[in-house]
């Protein structure tokens, strides 16, 4: 008889066995998160995560600045207090949307999902880029790049030739494809092998199992293989 698969895959695969569009992008990020907090709730964060959309949204629409991706940037890391977490970056609370949520800290492809999810309330029409090494986001309006993990910080595509050098990268290694749009397949997949890298860094064997699991799930889902990290 088949093993019945572990509840955090099984409504992962609910969540994402769809097409692509219509994956609800931090409930999927919060059945990932299950992996680690087996107890947690995904409509309690998400009921958060709306909160915190309302009030931006509110609180920008007071000022006259609702639709202005420069002012979501400036009330993201300052009203929000939302930043990178550089010392700590392999630490799993920053895979985890919940802990994300709560510590306002994360690495760069948490932190653009909640960036995302406040510019659409906003308002803002944005899409994730998959860059080597360092999510980013773009606003379509005026085809800016933001970076959540830095305060939300426009940057230039020179600037993105020289994140891509501090990723170890040479410049002479650029494609224009690194600033190319990603999947929310590809963002669940790249969120899933930060979780993978780490559990088999520790050794746990278990989880380990979990993750290649829902990473089946979404490989088959969005046709992809393997992603980038962070």
């Amino acid at each position: 008889m088949a093993r019945k698969p572990h509840a955090a895959v099984q409504l992962f695969a609910d969540l994402v066995t769809r097409d692509d569009a219509e994956i609800d992008l931090p409930a999927a990020a919060l059945a990932i998160a299950r992996v680690e907090y087996e107890k947690l709730d995904p409509a309690v964060h998400l009921k958060t995560l709306r909160g915190l959309c309302e009030e931006t949204a509110s609180d920008l629409e007071r000022t006259g600045t609702r639709g202005r991706p420069e002012a979501l940037s400036s009330y993201f890391s300052g009203r929000l207090g939302f930043h990178g977490n550089r010392e700590h970056a392999d630490d799993p609370r920053n895979s985890c949307l919940n802990q994300v949520l709560a510590r306002r800290t994360g690495l760069p492809i948490l932190l653009s999902i909640v960036y995302m999810q406040l510019a659409a309330a906003c308002g803002i029409v944005c899409e994730g880029i998959g860059f080597p090494g360092h999510f980013l986001v773009r606003c379509l309006a005026d085809g800016r790049i933001v970076d959540p993990f830095t305060k939300g910080r426009q940057l230039s595509e020179q600037d993105c030739r020289r994140l891509l050098e501090r990723q170890g990268l040479p410049a002479a290694r650029w494609r224009d494809e690194f600033l190319a749009p990603a999947r929310k397949a590809e963002i669940l997949q790249r969120m899933l092998n930060n979780l993978h890298r780490y559990y088999v860094g520790v050794g746990d064997a278990r989880r380990v199992g979990i993750v290649v699991a829902m990473v089946r799930v979404v490989r088959q889902v969005g046709e992809i293989g393997g992603g980038l990290i962070h």
